[in-house]
């Protein structure tokens, strides 16, 4: 999670009464927690403001039942992501194939592709692409 970000503890489902309890082992709390709820109480939210592995425990279980937060600055660069579709995906020769990638980068960067479409050398690099294959023949490559 990113700075700034809260996180909810639920009891909802609980047979019987817990506690969160803050522990300081790797990042201390700002703020100490030490909070309890009986068996569907509110849930607990916690907003976490800076980067930190924060740990806590449920004290009525013992070490059996605890957990780590980790709060990371956000990288600033996010990877690109991609839903390539291809139509249809098998047939007679010749069949015409259409390739479209609708990849994207959600930061906004340029997004480069390549389509390998299998029978040597022919490539192309547009998101949308149409390529006949004319010759009998499978292929498993796709996009890059």
């Amino acid at each position: 999670m990113a700075p700034g970000d809260t996180v909810e503890w639920r009891f909802d489902q609980a047979g019987q009464g817990h506690d969160l309890i803050s522990l300081d082992t790797r990042t201390p709390w700002p703020t100490d927690v030490a909070e309890y709820r009986d068996i569907g109480g509110e849930p607990f939210r916690y907003t976490f403001d800076e980067p930190g592995m924060y740990e806590f425990i449920c004290s009525l279980h013992g070490p059996t039942m605890g957990g780590m937060v980790v709060v990371q600055e956000s990288s600033g660069n996010q990877p690109p992501a991609a839903s390539p579709v291809v139509a249809p995906t098998s047939g007679s020769a010749p069949l015409v194939v259409h390739f479209t990638a609708n990849a994207m980068d959600p930061d906004g960067d340029p997004v480069e592709l390549v389509w390998d479409f299998g029978v040597g050398g022919s490539q192309s690099t547009a998101d949308h692409a149409m390529f006949e294959y004319t010759t009998p023949g499978s292929t498993s490559r796709a996009c890059s």
